[in-house]
């Protein structure tokens, strides 16, 4: 019935079980992340709002000089 006979093998196990899927488990860790490299330092919206508003003055009918620039 359920008995082997001396000249038969048993299946080998599934990929999932035994020998196959246990050096995967004796690996060294190591982390699978890795951290993003630093972002580069921008300029603050506060020091560029600093920056427009010196630039702005009484006279001045645009805030840009694009007049200066096309000429």
């Amino acid at each position: 019935m359920g008995v082997m006979n001396s000249g038969q093998q048993a299946p080998p196990p599934y990929l999932g079980q035994g020998q196959v899927g246990q050096p995967a488990l004796q690996q060294p860790s190591t982390p699978i992340f890795v951290a993003p490299p630093p972002k580069p330092q921008r300029l603050l919206h506060s020091e560029a709002y600093l920056r427009y508003i010196e630039g702005l003055s009484a006279e001045s009918t645009t805030v840009s000089k694009w007049d200066q620039t096309l000429s």
